[in-house]
């Protein structure tokens, strides 16, 4: 019976920055190359104890932005003891690697017996060759056209493979045996990556582990149309209550949650119903009906222009409601500017605040900044003309 395969997996800066790095950096993207005159960058791993001697290790994966035009050399150095002997003194692998004193090319020079295997731009190696307790890898790479990045390292043990499934015949030391080893790996670790694949296939459906392309796949299952318009964290957080969200389409709190999600802050809704009785008096009527319109089939959703300041984000947020409204009303969006304006969609706390009385000063902070016209803001030229006085004397 096969034993239970273990890994090692380099998943997250702090596994990178516990070895040792030149003219290399890592971020949230990886591992990539920083120097910039066409010096070699390298990686040297952490020592990686599997804490039994002789270990047969199994397979390395790496993974990057952009693998297909990735070129680096790696190298696989393994070992029985976890340090040698350096200037007739015991030094630890680890400290050999860590040490910023020893120079790159003096470092390869001591760990050149222990050596096991060397491969150029291969993403996915078998180790079926390298054998002892610890091993550590080298990544050496040159500056390249493209910004390339390198993560998620995965290195298996113990060996496995297929032969031990076969007839003993097959599994004799030999160069047929070799041959036929590893041209069953390849058809082993396509079954392998397909049985990782599968059992980790529940992420794929978890609105915060799924990656990105996934979320707009997903909203086609709760018929989420045109899931573009949504950032990825607000589609997150759709998917998440979609269900409870669209129990409440063509509703009030309906529309009032899909625009305090797009938003992030909660609107302002209000339906012609509501109106009724102010209309009542004619003056009144006029003014309500310029501000909210006459018909008794529309609402009126208010949003502080601060949210959405672009005129496409106010596009995108009339087609969201658009389509999750009931059908027969008409909507009438008001983006509400932060001025108090006469006769017009000024409320008290949301864009018009009634403070402490102060006198106004010529001091380039304090001054009237504009009058209101018709449907226009223009800047008053004469207060303009003052203040630039001011600062000019």
């Amino acid at each position: 019976m096969q034993e239970i395969l273990k890994y090692f997996i380099f998943n997250k800066p702090l596994d990178y920055l516990r070895g040792y790095l030149y003219q290399m950096e890592v971020d949230a993207a990886g591992l990539h190359v920083t120097a910039v005159t066409g010096e070699k960058a390298v990686f040297l791993s952490r020592v990686l104890d599997s804490r039994e001697e002789e270990m047969d290790w199994h397979r390395l994966e790496i993974q990057g932005n952009e693998r297909e035009e990735a070129a680096f050399r790696l190298s696989v150095y393994s070992s029985n003891n976890a340090g040698f002997l350096y200037e007739e003194k015991e030094t630890a692998w680890e400290d050999l690697i860590r040490r910023e004193d020893i120079s790159v090319e003096e470092k390869c020079r001591c760990m050149a017996p222990y050596l096991r295997k060397q491969v150029i731009s291969m993403d996915d190696v078998l180790l079926h060759e390298v054998r002892g307790r610890y091993l550590w890898i080298m990544l050496e790479m040159y500056q390249q056209k493209e910004n390339i990045a390198l993560h998620d390292m995965k290195i298996s043990f113990p060996r496995q493979t297929w032969m031990e499934y076969l007839p003993e015949i097959y599994r004799q030391a030999d160069d047929k045996k070799m041959f036929l080893e590893r041209y069953l790996g390849i058809f082993q670790t396509m079954y392998e990556d397909l049985g990782q694949r599968i059992q980790e296939s529940a992420q794929l459906f978890d609105m915060e582990l799924a990656e990105g392309k996934f979320l707009n796949w997903l909203a086609e299952w709760i018929a989420i149309e045109e899931s573009y318009i949504w950032s990825e964290e607000q589609l997150r957080r759709l998917l998440a209550d979609g269900i409870s969200l669209y129990k409440r389409r063509g509703t009030r709190q309906g529309v009032i949650d899909f625009v305090t999600l797009y938003t992030g802050e909660r609107p302002f809704l209000l339906e012609a119903h509501q109106l009724q009785y102010f209309r009542k008096d004619r003056k009144q009527a006029e003014r309500l009906h310029r501000l909210y319109g006459s018909n008794p089939y529309s609402f009126t959703v208010l949003v502080r222009e601060e949210v959405l300041h672009s005129v496409q984000k106010q596009k995108t947020l009339i087609q969201i409601i658009e389509g999750i409204k009931p059908v027969h009303m008409e909507l009438n969006l008001v983006m509400i500017k932060p001025y108090i304006f006469l006769d017009g969609h000024s409320y008290l706390g949301v864009n018009s605040i009634l403070g402490k009385y102060t006198d106004m000063a010529l001091d380039g902070h304090s001054v009237i900044p504009f009058t209101f016209v018709g449907e226009k803001v223009t800047v008053n030229s004469n207060a303009r003309k003052a203040v630039q006085k001011w600062r000019h004397r």
